[in-house]
């Protein structure tokens, strides 16, 4: 048997940050990043697996927001417990492999193919200062380091 994850970022779950500015999730992967809305119904999208293991991570970069503590919370409660009751874990759907057949058997091998997790798409862009064009003047490449540099 095998999982298939389709639309979701890759990987395991390596940090859990709350953007302030973007009001988003961030789920960094070793294969990516996905944003999800701080509501149940994202959180849900997401296989049992993931929610107990972004439970045991760190929230970052929360700054005491109620709404997200209050959610962070409820996730910590109910992934310790084992019962899913405010966030519902999607169920992988279990389908024939076409190409797969068992050497033995002869019959096809099964897999859990898993629906995409509601994760946002685009992404608000974060504000950068627009005062660095006067300071450009003093910088250089330093050809020892292979990098900016500036003479201040």
């Amino acid at each position: 048997m095998s999982i298939i994850d389709k639309h979701g970022a890759t990987g395991m779950i390596l940090a859990v940050r709350f953007e302030e500015d973007k009001q988003l999730f961030a789920i960094k992967r070793s294969g990516g990043v996905q944003y999800l809305k701080p509501t149940s119904e994202a959180f849900s999208s997401l296989p049992k697996y993931d929610l107990v293991n972004l439970a045991n991570r760190e929230l970052l970069g929360h700054s005491n927001h109620a709404v997200v503590m209050g959610l962070w919370v409820v996730l910590q409660r109910e992934a310790r417990s084992g019962k899913f009751e405010m966030f519902r874990p999607q169920v992988p759907k279990r389908v024939k492999d076409k190409h797969a057949v068992h050497p033995v058997t002869k019959k096809h091998l099964k897999k859990f193919v898993y629906k995409p997790v509601r994760c946002e798409t685009k992404i608000p862009l974060s504000k950068l200062s627009q005062d660095i064009i006067g300071d450009m003047w003093y910088w250089y490449v330093d050809p020892k380091k292979r990098r900016g540099c500036d003479h201040g």
